[in-house]
C-alpha cells in the first residue's frame, strides 16, 4: 500500500514492503494507495498533524522505488482506482517501462498539466 508510512516513514515502508514481497514471491501484486475515510483513527492523526500524507507525485515515487527493489517475477498491477496513475506489467520484463511511465506522470503532476482520466486527484480519496 503506497503511502502507508506517510512522509516520515516512506523510505522505511517501501524497503520493508519490498523485502516482504521478495520473500513471499507473489504471482501477482496489486498495488493500492492509502485512502483515509471519515472516522478512521489515521484521519484524526492527519488532522492533528501527527501523520503527513503523501501527495500524488510522492506516492508515484514510492511506486517507482518499490519497482526498483522488487527482485521477483510477478505481475505488477497498479490499476486500482486509488492510484494516481494506473499501470500494469510483468516484472522483470516491464520494470524499466513502468518506471519511465511513472516518471512521466510525476513530471506531469509537478508541472500541473496533468489532464484527463489517466491521472486522478487524491482529493477524490480523502473523505474527511
Amino acid at each position: 500500500m503506497l503511502g502507508l508510512g506517510g512522509r516520515a516513514l516512506s523510505e522505511e515502508h517501501i524497503a520493508e514492503t519490498a523485502s516482504l514481497l521478495n520473500g513471499a514471491q507473489p504471482f501477482e501484486l496489486t498495488v493500492v494507495t492509502l485512502v483515509l475515510f471519515k472516522g478512521a483513527r489515521l484521519a484524526g492523526r492527519v488532522r492533528a498533524g501527527e501523520f503527513r500524507r503523501l501527495c500524488p507525485p510522492e506516492a508515484l515515487d514510492e511506486g517507482q522505488r518499490l519497482l526498483s527493489l522488487l527482485d521477483i517475477p510477478t505481475v505488477y498491477d497498479g490499476t486500482h482506482k486509488t492510484n494516481a496513475f494506473p499501470l500494469k506489467g510483468h516484472l522483470p520484463d516491464h520494470r524499466e517501462l513502468l518506471i519511465r511511465r511513472m516518471e512521466q506522470a510525476i513530471e506531469s503532476l509537478r508541472r500541473g498539466d496533468a489532464q484527463g482520466h489517466e491521472i486522478r486527484r487524491r482529493r477524490n480519496w480523502f473523505t474527511e
